[in-house]
């Protein structure tokens, strides 16, 4: 999977008068070998690439996730082991769930936009849902 950072907030409330948000940005520029993910309120506007076969193996962040489909069609594969198939122009929210990603194509690559916001620390059964990366690293 290829993944580019498209915009990132690093502020809650985003403060965008003299360019402030840009600059915050440039001073905080993510480390490109590992993948981040954003602060409760903050944002990140990012673009993965499946090739033909990729997937993301299951994990979970501490974030709401807005995936929607620009290219291909991919799987969207959920803890209890239901898929669902995304086309182009679908949406899937994602709130703090454990899941992965699969392009299921022999042909095609595939081109999910996310917009991940920082979540607040969800419990369940009294265990919290931290982050899980599994083997997605």
């Amino acid at each position: 999977m290829l993944y580019y950072e498209v915009y990132t907030s690093v502020t809650s409330p985003i403060k965008l008068q003299d360019e402030a948000d840009i600059r915050a940005i440039q001073a905080n520029e993510p480390n490109e070998s590992t993948i981040s993910f954003p602060k409760p309120g903050n944002t990140i506007l990012r673009y993965c690439d499946w090739p033909p076969g990729g997937s993301a193996a299951l994990h979970r962040h501490e974030t709401i996730d807005f995936g929607i489909v620009i290219h291909g069609s991919v799987e969207a594969i959920m803890e209890d082991g239901e898929k669902r198939v995304l086309g182009p122009g679908d949406v899937l929210v994602q709130r703090n769930t454990l899941h992965g990603w699969r392009n299921a194509s022999e042909t095609e690559w595939a081109r999910v936009a996310f917009v991940i916001q920082g979540c607040e620390p969800v419990e369940v059964g009294g265990k919290k849902m931290e982050l899980d990366l599994g083997a997605f690293v």
